[in-house]
């Protein structure tokens, strides 16, 4: 999640959210995690729902979420050519039948 000056105590923290399901709804909260290097411990400042943010942390989640799907997309691109060139590998091992008579390995085509 992307850092941010927290509006409420000034604080620089993560920009986190909160699922929270209550009545059978499914609601998520935002809030400023602020990490304290010295006891180890974590504040949270309570920020409200997504229609309660500022304008600024909007559009550092929209800019955070769109360079999420970017990697995400160019990963699994290069995720599905590592496949198909290990597919096309092991189909020409496929192709190698081996035998092992008396004597040494014999490999035929």
């Amino acid at each position: 999640m992307p850092r941010v000056n927290c509006f409420k105590c000034g604080l620089e923290g993560n920009l986190s959210t909160k699922a929270i399901k209550s009545s059978g709804m499914n609601n998520r909260y935002w809030y400023v995690r602020h990490y304290d290097k010295s006891t180890g411990k974590s504040k949270w400042c309570y920020l409200g729902a997504f229609e309660d943010l500022p304008e600024e942390y909007k559009m550092l989640l929209q800019s955070s979420e769109d360079n999420c799907t970017q990697h995400s997309t160019q990963t699994q691109e290069t995720n599905n050519s590592d496949l198909s060139s290990d597919i096309s590998k092991n189909i020409s091992l496929s192709t190698l039948t081996i035998e092992r008579a008396r004597g040494p390995v014999r490999i035929r085509r």
